[in-house]
């Protein structure tokens, strides 16, 4: 390891500290199960401040080992609970006492399931999603940047005796202009693995996929060097299995057995074994996600006066919000989950967290607009059929005239639309059902998506 990485892995270190304080004073309960708790949630959070640390600065172009720390130490001292007074300790969630073999049998599960997830499979050369988010990694590790500017494509662009030359050695011919009528709404994702071609004439290449994921292999090859730029999915594999025992252990207080053999399924799983083996978004997501699971099952069943409540509520919100830098399942799922924090009893939580969600989102979406649109057009035209002619800044201001409809929605129409005794009891019904809602509607689409494969495969 070089000094840099050494530097930068002890203000990784600090930052973990700090973290670490701040669940302290918070939950000022200090037995096994709130530590394990505290572990796996601030552990996420970490590493996604970490990860849009290190986005912001690859796309300012001077990401490296010695900037990250600089910033990491920033973090870890703004972090640090320099006048957060403690929590009153009665009015912590006490600890289960009844930790006995429960403890040391979990912890066998997570290190069992971390070995069947060595060794990692780099998958630089595989191609696909896997091997572009390695490239894009490796890319940056270079560069310090994002964004790159194609040479060759550059010169000819302001070559006379390029534009000029016809047949096989016309390079220009192979890529249009935007202002050709046949490139409205096409780029060139196949240009180089992971890049699209966003400007010929200024030879401007912006990356494929969203930001986090590739950013955070990129920190670890900053760590580790090359041959570790994939080791940051061991800890995001342990945090998901730990979460996944801390949850299970909430669902199942009285019967760990079952909370036990829930993780052991999950940690054996063959595809859960294969996406945390695999540099794919999909096992940074899968964290995040427990990680705000466990943030929400632990959450106190109390008013907007219960601070342990409002920070559980915050937390699990700045979880989700991640998720939006990594894939865009989010925006996607978030209107129905507004409308879940919209119909919740205690208003104010539910308030900030809806804010701090939709701040989340929103930031991801203007700054994967203005730094990999191409990616971000196909993505909406592929799944709503909405980008075709919608340029970044149309993007943009819609996004934005969205996220501010439904603050003033949120903050000025529900506190009086909730005031009615007979729409309080039509929420209630609502929100208990939920649960049977979701079950019923993930069973039609599992019809849908089995009558659709039947459909497809008679018609072949």
């Amino acid at each position: 390891m070089t000094v840099a990485s050494l530097l930068l892995l002890a203000t990784l270190a600090a930052l973990t500290v700090s973290l670490g304080a701040r669940w302290r004073r918070r939950e000022p309960d200090a037995g096994p199960d709130a530590a394990l708790e505290g572990l796996v949630i601030q552990g996420a959070l970490g590493l996604g401040l970490v990860g849009l640390a290190a986005t912001g600065l690859a796309i300012a172009g001077v990401f490296s080992a010695m900037t990250l720390a600089g910033v990491c130490a920033s973090l870890a001292a703004t972090l640090w609970p320099w006048r957060l007074t403690a929590a009153n300790a009665e009015s912590a969630a006490p600890s289960d006492p009844r930790v006995g073999w429960t403890l040391p049998a979990g912890l066998v599960v997570v290190l069992l399931g971390l070995a069947v997830r060595a060794p990692l499979h780099p998958a630089d050369l595989a191609g696909r999603d896997q091997g572009t988010y390695v490239l894009r990694a490796q890319h940056t590790l270079r560069t310090g940047a994002i964004t790159y500017v194609d040479p060759v494509l550059a010169q000819a662009s302001h070559d006379a005796a390029a534009r000029a030359r016809p047949g096989p050695a016309d390079l220009l011919g192979l890529y249009p202009t935007p202002h050709d009528g046949w490139r409205a709404d096409l780029y060139e994702a196949p240009y180089r693995p992971g890049f699209y071609l966003a400007d010929r004439e200024t030879g401007t290449v912006v990356p494929q996929f969203l930001h986090l994921h590739p950013m955070l292999l990129a920190v670890s090859g900053a760590l580790f060097g090359a041959r570790g730029l994939t080791w940051v999915m061991y800890w995001e594999a342990a945090l998901t299995l730990l979460g996944c025992w801390a949850v299970t252990r909430r669902i199942w207080a009285r019967r760990p057995i079952w909370a036990l053999l829930a993780t052991s399924l999950y940690a054996l799983a063959p595809l859960a074994i294969w996406v945390q083996r695999t540099p794919l978004s999909e096992g940074l997501v899968g964290m995040l996600l427990m990680a705000a699971a466990l943030a929400l099952v632990r959450a106190p069943a109390g008013d907007d006066d219960d601070p342990r409540a409002t920070w559980a509520t915050l937390r699990c919100a700045a979880l989700l919000g991640l998720t939006a830098w990594a894939r865009g399942n989010l925006w996607m799922a978030l209107p129905v989950v507004l409308l879940i924090l919209f119909l919740q009893t205690g208003r104010g939580r539910a308030r900030r967290a809806s804010a701090l969600l939709v701040a989340l989102a929103i930031a991801s979406l203007i700054t994967h607009a203005c730094t990999s649109f191409p990616y971000l057009h196909d993505e909406f035209r592929r799944q709503l059929a909405l980008a075709d002619g919608l340029p970044p800044a149309r993007m943009i201001r819609a996004a934005l005239a969205c996220a501010v409809a439904w603050l003033a929605l949120d903050g000025l129409v529900a506190p009086r639309l909730w005031r009615r005794p007979r729409l309080l009891r039509a929420r209630a019904a609502i929100v208990r059902a939920l649960p049977t809602l979701y079950l019923a509607l993930c069973l039609a689409a599992l019809a849908l998506y089995v009558w659709g494969r039947a459909g497809a495969d008679a018609s072949a």
